[in-house]
């Protein structure tokens, strides 16, 4: 971790990092958009194993391309980076600012997650609701139908920032299912201050956290409490997996010992061995974790994603560096590329159909330039032109300088 001139808390190669989970994000959409259009042969699979069984059992038998597996969980796995990150930065912050003022202003941090959140959140629900589904052209098969099916609960439920809830009782609404995340993130927002704030031992009251979010989610995945109807068992038990705030307690508890500099475990965390485990572990996990564990897959993963987010960003000695131009660039609009490229890659992709453009290699290669490119301009549009007015907005707010 390094400081900028105005002694600013910065996370060198994280920017990186945003935009390498974003990309993967935008992988598997593209991919599960070309499904829903059927444009081709899409690399792209519900994956519906059982008991032992692994993806790689899947390509064994020839039902999965040897891409599928790793394009069905590029996107799951870059929200889990995000999430992990989000836990990490914030709670870093946050002990930062207990440490300088002895407390945590509340109203402030809350005036800081709006001012970076809100608009961009906002103005992509507002183009999913109202202008996208009165144009034939962004139609979404089995999409656009549950929009019209349930317009004002999902509206309701979206504007409430609760896009995970409607997803779990009315499913994905076309171009805006990206934004279930956001609400996630600041559902954990609204918790997690308040126990920095309140708690004096705060790594303790993470480890309760995650112990007993854990532990909610198995008794309602095991057990069968014959309270709820099946389909509001579903409900829940769909809320729950998509609510992967555990992964957020760990990226706190990592930032916690970095914080603290627990150097006996940094330095476990800074070998180089264990660097490498960290990223050749998340293919191994794709293809070769068992159905009957897949649910606690994203556990491991964000232990291996906050090995590799420590290393980057405060191990002088890492042997992987990311730091540069480029990338700061792309990190810096990679909250625009998270909410755009849904919209942009459907666009794309119906351009191709309407075409009648031959499925081939060289396709393919224009859809990924088109999507990535597109999305990449737009996005940046949107951070100069938008964001950018409510970022200024944000750092009044700060108590603890910030270019992370």
């Amino acid at each position: 971790m390094s400081s900028d001139k105005k002694n600013s808390i910065y996370f060198p190669g994280l920017n990186a990092l945003r935009f390498l989970a974003a990309f993967l994000v935008v992988v598997t959409h593209i991919e599960l958009l070309k499904h829903h259009l059927r444009f081709g042969e899409p690399y792209w699979s519900y994956y519906t194993g059982n008991g032992l069984e692994t993806p790689f059992n899947f390509i064994l038998n020839g039902k999965f391309h040897w891409l599928t597996p790793f394009v069905s969980a590029a996107g799951p796995i870059g929200v889990v980076f995000f999430f992990v990150l989000s836990g990490f930065l914030i709670s870093y912050l946050l002990m930062a600012e207990k440490e300088k003022t002895g407390t945590i202003a509340m109203k402030a941090f809350y005036l800081r997650r709006i001012f970076r959140i809100w608009p961009l959140y906002f103005l992509i629900v507002f183009m999913g609701f109202f202008i996208l589904p009165y144009f034939d052209f962004f139609y979404i098969p089995s999409q656009s139908e549950n929009l019209i099916e349930n317009f004002w609960p999902n509206l309701l439920l979206y504007l409430f920032m609760l896009p995970n809830l409607a997803q779990a009782i009315y499913n994905h609404i076309p171009h805006i299912g990206q934004t279930w995340s956001i609400g996630v993130e600041e559902q954990f927002y609204l918790i997690w201050p308040l126990l920095f704030k309140i708690r004096a031992n705060i790594y303790k009251t993470m480890v309760f956290f995650f112990v007993g979010l854990v532990l909610l989610k198995g008794f309602f995945v095991l057990f069968d409490f014959g309270i709820l109807s099946n389909s509001q068992e579903e409900i829940v038990k769909q809320f729950l997996a998509a609510t992967k705030m555990e992964c957020m307690a760990i990226g706190g508890m990592a930032a916690y010992t970095l914080f603290k500099k627990k150097d006996a475990i940094l330095k476990i965390i800074y070998s180089t061995k264990l660097f490498y485990t960290a990223i050749l572990s998340i293919p191994i996990l794709v293809y070769f974790t068992p159905a009957v564990i897949q649910d606690a897959q994203h556990l491991v993963l964000s232990i291996s994603f906050i090995i590799i987010i420590l290393n980057v960003s405060s191990n002088d000695k890492c042997p992987v560096k990311l730091e540069n131009k480029l990338f700061s660039f792309l990190g810096k609009i990679s909250y625009g590329i998270y909410m755009y490229h849904f919209v942009i890659c459907a666009a794309v992709i119906k351009c191709m159909k309407l075409l009648e453009v031959e499925y081939n290699f060289v396709s393919q290669t224009i859809i990924y330039v088109l999507v990535l490119g597109l999305t990449i301009f737009i996005s940046w549009l949107s951070y100069e032109y938008l964001e950018k007015r409510f970022l200024t907005l944000k750092s009044k707010y700060q108590k603890v300088k910030s270019t992370s």
